[in-house]
């Protein structure tokens, strides 16, 4: 749970609003690879690469006071996505296997990059 003070896409300003992270998934691909050079057969080249691809939404409530209270929230909308969305979406080198773990990444994106812009 994050408090920040922010516009929302629909122009609304929230002070003190709690934000979460309520749904996300990762995919990852990875691959690895040797290859010989035939002028120098006694060193392979070998190259392992993995990336992850994260989608997730964040839900929103106006205070405190209504979270406690169990309202429904409001999703954060991402203007930037084509077509426009409540998905945000991140990619990134290397391979997450902890849900933990990918939960926080989804959180620092979201201070970092997403609210930034949003608290001019």
């Amino acid at each position: 749970m994050k408090t920040a003070t922010f516009t929302d896409p629909q122009g609304q300003l929230w002070i003190d609003a709690q934000l979460m992270i309520i749904d996300y998934s990762m995919n990852a691909n990875s691959s690895l690879s040797r290859n010989h050079d035939i002028s120098d057969l006694g060193n392979p080249q070998e190259s392992i690469y993995s990336q992850h691809n994260v989608k997730f939404q964040v839900a929103y409530w106006p205070n405190q006071i209504a979270f406690d209270a169990g309202t429904a929230p409001y999703l954060l909308g991402n203007l930037d996505a084509s077509p426009a969305s409540t998905w945000f979406e991140l990619n990134g080198e290397g391979t997450i296997l902890d849900l933990e773990a990918v939960e926080t990444l989804c959180e620092a994106y979201l201070i970092d990059t997403i609210l930034p812009p949003m608290q001019d």
